[in-house]
């Protein structure tokens, strides 16, 4: 859940978020609260709510593989009973992780995230959140080399007898894991082209 609002697929669910107020694991079933698909518990993100304070923030990082990302954010008061907030995230960092058979690079990085907030707050007993977020990846993650095969006898340990079969078929397997190699079969990706948006309201 982000902000209370039931993400069905964790893929889709864990993108940048910038400022997070915290996380809370609760322990299942939280049927009451959160509906008959948290049996085994969940996962609550609270983001960062507007504040009645002005406070501009920013972050910017760099690394290897050309990492760029920024996060920036803007929250203060328009009057004494509503306050607005803005956070935004762009992040971008080149595959680590090689295809041998079609040559091209794996597990980039290429996302954004804008979210707007207003909070209506006229006294300590009642406040209402609004808030509308965009974000989009377009990147392809999470590919990963593979371990060495073997096959496990009462001999001991031997060349793995798939491995042998299905190089013979043509196919390309590279089991040395920190090369940073792997093999994708044609036709196939780990392609990320998600774009997800929304409004959502909490009355408390």
């Amino acid at each position: 859940f982000i902000d209370g609002v039931y993400r069905s697929r964790t893929g889709v669910g864990l993108t940048e978020l910038g400022q997070v107020d915290r996380i809370e694991v609760l322990r299942g079933p939280q049927g009451t609260l959160f509906g008959r698909n948290t049996s085994a518990g969940l996962i609550s993100i609270i983001t960062a709510k507007p504040r009645f304070q002005t406070s501009i923030y920013g972050q910017v990082d760099v690394g290897n593989y050309d990492l760029r990302r920024f996060e920036a954010g803007i929250t203060g008061p328009v009057s004494d009973s509503i306050a607005l907030r803005l956070d935004g995230v762009y992040m971008k960092r080149d595959g680590f992780l090689k295809d041998v058979v079609s040559g091209r690079d794996i597990n980039d990085r290429n996302r954004w995230m804008l979210r707007g907030q207003a909070l209506f707050q006229p006294d300590d007993k009642l406040s209402f959140r609004l808030i509308a977020d965009y974000s989009k990846r377009n990147e392809e993650c999470c590919g990963a080399p593979f371990l060495p095969a073997h096959d496990v006898t009462a001999a001991g340990e031997q060349p793995s007898t798939i491995a042998g079969i299905e190089r013979a078929l043509g196919g390309i397997i590279e089991d040395n894991t920190f090369a940073r190699n792997t093999s994708i079969t044609p036709g196939r990706s780990f392609r990320s082209d998600v774009k997800d948006g929304g409004v959502s309201g909490e009355l408390v």
